[in-house]
């Protein structure tokens, strides 16, 4: 899998970020309503994007992001990426944002996590981590609808793991 690869799952269409996603995720990682759970819940510009794209992720090759599109309206409704990907511990951080409104809470990011976690077993990965605020109530209970399991508090955040094909169970 490479930043240009494309899967799909029932409802939905996922597709490598590109520069002509600048406006959407600009939108996206500029709304407070979206933001307030990130790690720097600062809005950002097309600029400062535009810099980070090429200078950071596409140089980052242990970062995968995804445009999520819903397959009926063919709209772009969020993104999912996983993160620190490390082919030798066979480990990466899920992460994920169902940035549109009018798409949340309808199941959708259960579906993009799990399209992407898929995506990443055919890699070898087997351990899953995600670090979800501590007061993003929905985001904690989609991940522990998963499977994952709450391991430490990072202040701000609530680290989740997820393990699979052990012959006993993951502890913290």
């Amino acid at each position: 899998m490479d930043k240009n690869s494309t899967f799909s799952s029932e409802r939905l269409y996922f597709r490598g970020i590109n520069e002509t996603d600048t406006n959407c995720l600009v939108t996206w990682r500029s709304d407070p309503q979206v933001i307030c759970y990130f790690r720097r819940p600062i809005p950002i510009t097309k600029k400062d994007h535009e810099q980070w794209y090429r200078t950071v992720y596409l140089q980052d090759y242990e970062r995968l992001d995804f445009i999520v599109i819903e397959k009926q309206s063919q709209e772009a409704i969020g993104t999912v990426g996983a993160n620190h990907i490390d082919l030798k511990e066979r480990s990466c951080e899920i992460s994920y944002m169902i940035a549109r409104v009018a798409f949340q809470r309808k199941g959708y990011a259960v579906e993009a996590i799990t399209s992407m976690m898929n995506a990443m077993r055919k890699e070898g990965i087997c351990h899953f981590f995600a670090e979800i605020h501590s007061q993003n109530f929905v985001s904690q209970r989609t991940i522990e609808k998963l499977g994952y399991t709450y391991c430490k508090e990072q202040q701000p955040f609530f680290i989740y793991h997820k393990w699979e094909g052990l012959d006993v169970p993951y502890t913290c």
